[in-house]
């Protein structure tokens, strides 16, 4: 493993959701795994949030973002993201079906990458209510790379009414 020392260390907005089972739990679980790891220090957390699902019918999903900041390279945290979800037997099923866990790189510091396996910033993420609320609770200026807008302009401009995203009891 490289020297972190050696190269920078980034501001990285992550998204969290699960949508089976113990919900809260896998949440949690997976925030366990990410501050275990050296190369990694969670700064924020956003609330909970219960969302409607994108895509096929399914239960509600709980959501949260993460700040962190970290030394890995996008590729190597996508690679640790993806371990996480094999640790916690996340399965892959239909195109935004249900999961234990799901981890996504949202933003990474200022970088923009179109790769086969990677596109940062997260190319959904500004139309979904349940990646913007969280992101916008604790980042509100924050202005993505390619993006002119705040991320608190850009939620409050979303127009589809049918991503519902409730505050959720839960503080991880």
């Amino acid at each position: 493993m490289r020297n972190p020392r050696k190269r920078g260390w980034r501001p990285v907005y992550l998204s969290l959701g699960s949508n089976l089972g113990r919900r809260s739990f896998h949440l949690q679980k997976a925030k366990d795994w990410l501050s275990e790891h050296p190369q990694i220090k969670i700064r924020k957390e956003s609330s909970v949030y219960e969302t409607s699902p994108v895509g096929p019918p399914q239960k509600p999903f709980l959501n949260s973002v993460l700040s962190i900041q970290t030394s890995l390279s996008p590729s190597e945290l996508l690679a640790y993201l993806q371990w996480v979800e094999s640790k916690m037997k996340r399965k892959k099923s239909a195109r935004w079906g249900p999961r234990v866990i799901d981890l996504d790189i949202i933003l990474y510091g200022n970088v923009k990458i179109q790769t086969s396996s990677l596109t940062i910033p997260h190319p959904e993420f500004h139309k979904r209510r349940f990646v913007l609320a969280p992101l916008s609770e604790i980042e509100h200026g924050l202005k993505p790379a390619g993006f002119r807008k705040t991320v608190a302009r850009i939620l409050s401009e979303l127009t589809d009414s049918t991503q519902r995203v409730t505050l959720f009891p839960l503080r991880l």
